[in-house]
């Protein structure tokens, strides 16, 4: 297993803050190269990018059908980066509204740049938006410094919805191929990785109620054709 899914349903509202720590903004340097320096890492694994961001929101989608959720009307993208869940998200809920946040303006640049489906806005602050009915993030939380991710799932929690959902992704440490992967990729290296268990205490601690967890992408193609 390389990358873990948990969903989570709001309950409370803890403190509301409304911007990432300014170390987030470490993102413009690479806003530019963002899928080539991905791709030094996923590369070993026989599958791009665009296969694991798929994959991801097809599990999640089919996930919330079987969950029995009310309709998806609102998607915030937390940590949206270059933007690349976009066409993904769309393709199961075209007509819900999408806000991108992201604190990196160069990344959202590169967003605005490449994806043009309707019903979009890219945003660095959460200030002035309705409430959401899905929160996710992919990968962010391993960037922010151990200190201020209570900040972050607090800024989570005052986005969404009573009774919401978030779907909290992010790679396995317990994994040494997910380690070795992440030493390949330069945004990566020296990141604060989040274990399973860890990522359900901080959950549980922010006022959220587990509803599933899955654990993702056992086996990239690669390997099933090698049969190792």
């Amino acid at each position: 297993q390389i990358d873990a899914l948990e969903i989570r349903r709001s309950f409370i509202k803890p403190l509301v803050v409304k911007s990432m720590p300014k170390s987030q903004n470490e993102f413009d340097a690479f806003a530019g190269q963002y899928e080539q320096a991905l791709a030094q890492g996923l590369g070993i694994t026989g599958e791009s990018s665009t296969y694991y961001a798929k994959g991801r929101l097809d599990v999640l989608a089919w996930l919330l059908r079987n969950l029995d959720t009310p309709p998806i009307r609102r998607i915030l993208d937390f940590g949206c980066g270059t933007g690349g869940s976009r066409p993904w998200l769309y393709d199961h809920w075209p007509e819900a509204e999408y806000v991108g946040y992201d604190p990196s303006k160069a990344s959202l640049k590169v967003a605005k740049m490449s994806y043009a489906q309707p019903r979009t806005t890219w945003s660095t602050d959460l200030d002035n938006l309705s409430p959401f009915d899905l929160v996710l993030t992919n990968g962010v939380f391993h960037h922010i410094p151990p200190r201020d991710r209570t900040a972050a799932f607090a800024m989570v929690t005052a986005a969404l919805k009573p009774k919401a959902y978030f779907a909290f992704f992010e790679n396995n440490p317990w994994n040494p191929g997910t380690r070795y992967i992440m030493k390949r990729v330069k945004f990566d290296r020296g990141a604060t990785t989040i274990s399973p268990k860890v990522a359900r205490r901080l959950l549980e601690d922010s006022g959220f109620d587990v509803v599933e967890f899955v654990s993702l992408f056992y086996f990239p193609s690669a390997l099933i054709v090698t049969g190792k």
